[in-house]
């Protein structure tokens, strides 16, 4: 399983560049990496197409 910070890192993105294209504030996307917020569908659809990922080889939760 990845988080979605390793997701991130492999892709060699910052955080200001995955929220760019998940078309969220670099905040709002912190608080997905560190578990305060859940990601909506549309945002976990760009990321696993992002990185062709499947839904449960990600780990959602902290």
């Amino acid at each position: 399983m990845s988080s979605i910070k390793e997701i991130r890192e492999d892709l060699q993105m910052t955080q200001q560049e995955m929220a760019d294209r998940l078309s969220v504030s670099r905040l709002t996307y912190l608080n997905y990496e560190s578990g305060r917020t859940k990601m909506d569908a549309d945002k976990i659809k760009v990321l696993l197409e992002l990185s062709g990922s499947k839904f449960e080889e990600v780990e959602w939760t902290k």
